[in-house]
């Protein structure tokens, strides 16, 4: 990721952290425990939540190359369905037909 990519999701980080323990309403403490980037624009991010010490997932998707960003909790559900081989096919066939449509 670019150092601007970086600095744009650490700041969506925070605030997600920040809006997660306000939403529990001081039952859980959200804290970054780390960031694995996956991509150029999406990255998965581990958060602990305390006092209960569990974990949580959470995907976050870069925007108008990584200045604004989207996050989803996926459940297994969004895991397994997108490792459903069709997806591949289906998102490498949308991507030749817009390469062939490209002016």
């Amino acid at each position: 990721m670019k150092r601007e990519v970086i600095i744009s999701l650490e700041t969506k980080v925070q605030e997600y952290l920040d809006a997660s323990t306000k939403m529990h309403g001081g039952g859980e403490t959200f804290m970054l425990d780390q960031i694995l980037p996956v991509s150029e624009d999406t990255a998965i991010v581990i958060c602990n939540k305390f006092p209960s010490n569990k974990k949580v997932m959470v995907l976050f998707f870069g925007i108008n190359d990584g200045s604004s960003w989207i996050w989803l909790v996926p459940t297994d559900s969004h895991i397994l369905g997108m490792q459903y081989p069709a997806v591949r096919q289906i998102k490498q066939e949308v991507e030749q037909h817009n390469f062939e449509n490209n002016e």
